[in-house]
């Protein structure tokens, strides 16, 4: 990934979304079961302004939003997953030593690197909402030139099972990451990563919910499990966000969608306005008498 900061200084950062461990039994109360996860995950991400995953931006830091689908087990009936990443990357000189990460070596001594710490969300098909944190290691980029190039990224991740719900919740795991980044003459990039390491399920945890939610305003790093509904008259701006169902603007409503990715469809009858700005579907997309 790349961007140009205040003062035009292109910044270059591997756009590795974490999807370790994407899928999970589908019982409604399991056993403490450890799976070994061998997961592939393919996001698209881009450059983004600063928020509270970034809240500075400078020619030594850049913040880079990813979206995709993640492909893991079998584990259960589930092996596929959606969700959004976010990652803070802060460049470091020569002079700072290199972070031991797992069995990283894809940066040598003694040279500049980018230091990433990153978080994200991955839904189930049953409304499961894995959260996982990560930190990385990416290659120096100044010293491809310009691009088009290929980054190699490699780090660890590790699930946050206190914020995780549905069969996730109170989980334990950790693992490796190893990730390719073509990033493109635009400084973007189709990110294609592999994950390797276990999960723990906590005993007694239960299955996901599909909770349906209709959205009447803005909404940011949500992980919304069921179908996303616009009525009539109102308007939808959705931020860095994953829908595991569809989307449903009704005649009338409008529809803004920025860094997200939907499961599911989305579908747009006579609505005044469906815009998508970096942004996935992997359903159909039905769009009819829309102004945009």
């Amino acid at each position: 990934m790349g961007l140009k900061n205040a003062r035009g200084v292109v910044l270059l950062v591997a756009a590795t979304a974490l999807a370790g461990g994407l899928a999970a039994m589908a019982a409604v109360k399991t056993a403490k079961v450890t799976n070994a996860v061998v997961a592939h995950a393919s996001f698209r991400s881009v450059v983004a302004a600063p928020t509270a995953d970034c809240p500075s931006l400078n020619k030594k830091q850049v913040l880079v939003l990813g979206r995709g689908e993640g492909l893991g087990g079998p584990f259960g009936s589930f092996n596929t997953a959606a969700g959004t990443a976010a990652e803070c990357s802060q460049g470091v000189g020569p002079t700072t030593p290199v972070p031991k990460l797992g069995n990283c070596n894809n940066v040598p001594p003694k040279t500049p690197f980018f230091h990433v710490h990153g978080n994200g969300f991955y839904m189930t098909p049953d409304g499961s909402v894995l959260y996982l944190l990560y930190e990385e290691l990416s290659q120096n980029p100044f010293i491809f030139g310009a691009p088009p190039f290929n980054l190699h990224d490699c780090g660890v991740w590790q699930v946050d099972g206190k914020a995780s719900t549905g069969i996730f919740h109170g989980a334990k795991g950790s693992g490796s990451i190893t990730a390719d980044v073509p990033v493109a003459a635009d400084f973007s990039a189709i990110v294609s990563a592999d994950y390797v390491g276990k999960i723990t399920l906590d005993k007694g945890s239960e299955a996901g919910k599909l909770q349906d939610v209709a959205c009447t305003g803005t909404m940011t790093d949500t992980p919304i499990t069921g179908n996303l509904t616009v009525a009539a008259g109102t308007s939808c701006d959705l931020e860095h966000s994953a829908v595991n169902g569809n989307v449903v603007v009704a005649k009338g409503g409008s529809l803004m969608m920025r860094n997200s990715v939907v499961n599911g469809k989305l579908q747009c009858n006579g609505c005044t306005a469906a815009t998508t700005v970096n942004s996935t579907v992997y359903g159909n997309l039905d769009i009819k008498n829309e102004s945009t």
